[in-house]
């Protein structure tokens, strides 16, 4: 399970080094049967705000080892939090998912 996230994450990472103020990624998080959790990343000012959303996808049709198109498609949105999860430099956020370490508990 660990090198799953682990992968997933590192997949993250290049994505929001390459995302323009124009676009949006979907990073997913959470998988379900019928739905998606992801966080909805945009860019602005070289920040990146993270806002979490449920998409109307199939969690086991996501292809984990290469998500790239996943997290730049378009998705339908069935629910969305009324305010960011978080905002991030977008260097930082890019260093920190590129250095991530995970501990099995």
């Amino acid at each position: 399970m660990e090198r799953v996230l682990q992968s997933v994450l590192a997949q993250w990472a290049p994505a929001l080094a390459r995302l323009n103020a124009s676009e949006s990624l979907y990073l997913p998080f959470s998988l379900d049967d019928e739905s998606v959790e992801a966080f909805r990343a945009h860019l602005a000012d070289h920040k990146v705000s993270l806002r979490c959303v449920t998409l109307r996808e199939n969690g086991y049709m996501v292809n984990l080892a290469d998500l790239n198109d996943f997290m730049h498609g378009a998705h339908r949105i069935i629910r969305e939090d009324p305010q960011d999860f978080a905002t991030y430099e977008r260097r930082d956020l890019v260093a920190a998912l590129q250095n991530v370490r995970i501990d099995a508990a």
